[in-house]
């Protein structure tokens, strides 16, 4: 099942941490950024430089649900507009 947790903005040379959670522990979850269509320099197609340096979950206080996070550069010259999109275990489909 894909899922969208929301619309960031990065300048150039500068790192982000992105948090998402449901309030519960979803298993193993996949997460990448994809750039927004916009109008935007650089255009679709120029390849993204937008690299995700870590990943990984948190324990919640309650013991059970987990919290995800994403590490997120902006390498690139300009301003990158992007989504976070992601998807659970490709093995069991959830």
């Amino acid at each position: 099942m894909a899922w969208h947790a929301g619309n960031y903005t990065l300048s150039p040379g500068v790192s982000t941490r992105i948090f998402y959670w449901w309030g519960d522990n979803h298993g193993v979850q996949y997460a990448e950024p994809m750039q927004l269509l916009s109008n935007d320099p650089p255009p679709l197609g120029a390849g993204s430089p937008l690299k995700v340096t870590a990943q990984g979950t948190i324990r919640n206080t309650d013991g059970y649900s987990v919290t995800y996070f994403l590490d997120v550069t902006n390498e690139g010259p300009g301003v990158w507009n992007f989504a976070i999109i992601g998807f659970g275990d490709i093995r069991t489909g959830v």
